[in-house]
């Protein structure tokens, strides 16, 4: 799944360590997407998007300077 989410996504690291850090970011995003999904039955629905190798705190700074645009 990482791989494929490092290609569709033209993921560019700058580093070995930085792939590592966002692999294991993805690793925990993925496991709060099956919590989620688990816990809302069908009701919605949550899964991968280019956003998925982001710590919550790097999300948030994306969002907020998105929503500062409007």
């Amino acid at each position: 799944m990482w791989s494929a989410f490092v290609e569709k996504h033209q993921k560019l690291y700058d580093s070995p360590e930085e792939e590592t850090m966002r692999f294991d970011v993805f690793r925990e995003n993925m496991r709060k997407i099956d919590e989620l999904n688990e816990k809302h039955k069908g009701k919605a629905t949550f899964g991968v998007t280019q956003f998925s190798d982001l710590t919550e705190a790097e999300f948030s700074q994306v969002t907020e300077c998105f929503l500062g645009l409007l």
